[in-house]
């Protein structure tokens, strides 16, 4: 643990979910704006969908080296590093001119930084809180992370529809930066360590992930070569695999699935996950185009999941507090 919880322990734990909250929303701050991208920069709802789609490609880069970076600068330095890379791509998104190739670098620094804040946001409460608590703080992160992801879509339609530019869709993280850098509070750790990194390790699980990622995307324009490019990527991730039984400490461990409570309900958490994010990507698009309602109609449209979903993390996290995980878990099968 970091140290004995106290009020600025806490601050820092508020603002890992500013910043959490940042990351989700933004996410998902670019679907019911893709019609107007289209009309803004003319170009195909394909071509469009890479303002979503290389921010999560991005993530890939940086959320496997998230632990080890917590682990050589402390779990606090890290979120503060992260948070500093996600302003510089807001500053870039709202100051740049029209073009879209300023948009995508934008979404691809915020990515990356988004890639080490989520994890380490977790981390935070893992290293913060006694484990007789931990349960009701990671339902707080999880209302974070199951609402943020809808506010995107309203807020971001209402932006739009104000001031007619892309631009505005970076506007809105200004406060939450504020507020995020004020909570913060300079908070450092002492408790640093030196781990070993494998570079080859890193190499091949950041291709896997990528490759297997673009490939679905690419499957909307060629089969062949998006089975192709996941191949590649399943091979990467295979390699990693049998990479990690020949390193001492791996930058992902795969041991903790042969626990089968824990594999799983990461199985699903992967297809809760695969749901959510399915409808909040097509939803508004199939409103705004296909139902002829507006942006902000469809941005609207999405809050109750958000807010059953948030209500039910915060159930599962007080329940957790109760039983513990395995007959949480369970009970959910």
């Amino acid at each position: 643990m970091l140290d004995k919880p106290n009020r600025r322990v806490y601050y820092l734990f508020v603002s890992s979910l500013v910043a959490n909250f940042l990351v989700s929303f933004n996410n998902m701050s670019m679907n019911v704006a893709l019609p107007s991208l289209v009309r803004i920069f003319d170009i195909s709802y394909n071509t469009a969908q890479w303002s979503i789609t290389v921010f999560v490609l991005a993530m890939c880069f940086t959320m496997p080296i998230a632990p080890y970076l917590s682990r050589l600068m402390g779990t606090p330095q890290t979120l503060f590093v992260g948070m500093c890379m996600f302003t510089i791509g807001t500053i870039i998104g709202s100051l740049a001119s029209q073009e879209f190739s300023t948009l995508i670098i934008a979404r691809f620094i915020m990515g990356l930084a988004g890639g080490l804040l989520i994890p380490v946001s977790m981390m935070i409460v893992y290293e913060i809180f006694p484990s007789n608590k931990r349960g009701a703080m990671m339902g707080v992160w999880g209302i974070v992370v199951s609402i943020a992801p809808a506010l995107g879509p309203p807020f971001s339609s209402v932006m739009l529809g104000v001031f007619s530019s892309y631009n505005s869709l970076f506007y809105i993280n200004f406060p939450f930066l504020i507020i995020m850098f004020l909570l913060y509070r300079g908070y450092k750790s002492n408790q640093k360590k030196r781990g070993n990194f494998d570079a080859l390790e890193y190499l091949l699980l950041v291709i896997g992930l990528i490759s297997f990622l673009y490939g679905t995307t690419e499957l909307s324009h060629s089969v062949i070569s998006g089975l192709i490019i996941m191949g590649v990527g399943i091979v990467s991730l295979l390699a990693y695999i049998w990479r990690t039984f020949k390193v001492v400490e791996p930058i992902l461990s795969i041991d903790v699935f042969k626990v089968p409570v824990f594999a799983y309900s990461q199985a699903l958490v992967a297809i809760a996950t695969f749901s959510q994010y399915s409808i909040l990507v097509l939803v508004p698009i199939i409103i705004v185009e296909y139902m002829n309602f507006s942006e902000v109609y469809a941005g609207f449209f999405m809050l109750p999941y958000a807010l059953i979903s948030g209500y039910f993390m915060s159930l599962g996290g007080k329940q957790l507090d109760k039983k513990g995980a395995v007959p949480t878990i369970k009970k959910e099968f």
